[in-house]
């Protein structure tokens, strides 16, 4: 299945070649943290990858409802988030730390641990674990057990972890209209030009 994409010539210094397959959590945090240092461009960036993703091959609508599920998923609670980094690398006590040091912390451990324990994380597979730990609630213990293998898979190499926690936290990004801009734009680019458009 086709799972990457060539650089994007409409967004200047967008390569989304450069991230790796577009299913992955890598990609989509990538994509994010792009938008973010250049909100010039934030929209088209975002769109340029949700099209890119619907062309990425099988699973491609899944992977495309995944990430806009995240764009707009209410943050999990630190405590959880803490006890779920404790859990993934063995820590003897969650970390009482909130927002980017918590964050840091738990690319701290990643580090120490040494390499991920399965596969690349998936936008879907952390898309699916905040819906489920909306569900718990705030039972700190199930979301921990929900999160924690999130983490084990995350890369030891890069800011991927980094950027889980601040994913989890609602902090990754982007804001509701530039998500649902970039969704409008995503859409008039895949659309083929009607035939009435094309006379004159």
């Amino acid at each position: 299945a086709k799972t990457s994409a060539a650089a994007s010539p409409g967004v200047p210094g967008l390569d989304l070649q450069s991230f790796g397959p577009l299913v992955n959590f890598r990609a989509y945090a990538s994509v994010l943290g792009f938008a973010a240092s250049d909100p010039a461009h934030a929209a088209p960036a975002v769109a340029e990858y949700l099209q890119a993703l619907a062309g990425s091959g099988d699973g491609a609508e899944d992977a495309v409802f995944a990430a806009l599920s995240l764009m707009d998923a209410p943050a999990v609670p630190d405590a959880m988030v803490a006890a779920a980094i404790a859990r993934a690398f063995d820590e003897k006590q969650p970390p009482k730390l909130v927002g980017e040091m918590l964050a840091a912390k738990a690319l701290e451990g990643r580090q120490r641990k040494g390499a991920p324990s399965g596969p690349p994380l998936s936008v879907a597979s952390v898309a699916e674990a905040v819906a489920k730990c909306q569900v718990d609630g705030r039972k700190v213990a199930a979301g921990a057990e929900r999160l924690a293998p999130l983490f084990a898979s995350s890369s030891n190499e890069g800011m991927e972890t980094f950027f889980l926690v601040r994913c989890l936290q609602g902090r990754l990004g982007p804001n509701r209209e530039v998500a649902n801009r970039a969704l409008g734009k995503a859409m008039v680019l895949a659309a083929p030009m009607s035939e009435c458009a094309m006379t004159t």
